[in-house]
């Protein structure tokens, strides 16, 4: 991402950097759905509370 920002700096496109975070975002978003759709993304499930020591 440091390279974007110097790219932008060097050919003013402020917009760059700030265009690739929001598309890597956007596939990060998109790639969480795919997984709950497709169960691979479940809830942990509830611990077991564990006995108290005596």
């Amino acid at each position: 991402m440091g390279a974007l920002f110097d790219l932008a700096a060097r050919t003013d496109t402020p917009w760059l950097p700030w265009t690739a975070l929001t598309a890597l975002g956007l596939g990060c978003a998109g790639a969480l759905v795919g997984l709950r759709r497709t169960g691979q993304l479940r809830p942990a499930p509830p611990a077991s509370p564990t006995p108290a020591p005596a």
